[in-house]
């Protein structure tokens, strides 16, 4: 609906187009609102988001200044195994990389999980494999791991 200062950065790294429109225009259906605030602020975001019930919804922080609300049911755990039982191709061979809590799922998902050293200890305890940090080339870690592993 708007960007502020955490939402630019984050369009900017990811090359991501931004258009900002009323709620009203939002007539399709939607799959996720981002909550993006400084660290401080976004707490007391996902303390009130705790404070009473949303049905049909959840909320998942995704990076400490980021707070992203979910239909119920949808991760990214839920769809890597909708691709697996679409395809055929067994779990054990799919091989993920994730670094904060929106990721639980799908690390749980996978065969085999990789997480990067900077993410938090919970999320690095949940890996098969802990690889450099995320700025330092942490995906290349994991296909280099992959690749000495055949």
């Amino acid at each position: 609906m708007r960007a502020n200062q955490y939402v630019r950065a984050h369009l900017g790294n990811e090359n991501l187009p931004c258009v900002e429109i009323d709620a009203g225009e939002i007539t399709d259906h939607w799959c996720k609102a981002l909550f993006a605030a400084d660290p401080e602020t976004k707490l007391k975001i996902q303390a009130f988001t705790e404070f009473f019930a949303h049905p049909g919804v959840r909320f998942v922080q995704s990076e400490k200044c980021f707070l992203e609300m979910l239909p119920e049911g949808v991760d990214k755990g839920s769809g890597l195994l909708e691709i697996l039982r679409q395809t055929g191709l067994p779990r054990e061979n799919l091989v993920v990389i994730g670094d904060y809590y929106n990721d639980v799922e799908m690390l749980h998902a996978a065969g085999f999980a990789a997480v990067p050293s900077n993410a938090p200890q919970d999320i690095r305890q949940m890996a098969d494999l802990v690889v450099g940090d995320c700025r330092d080339g942490a995906v290349a870690d994991l296909i280099e791991y992959l690749e000495r592993a055949e």
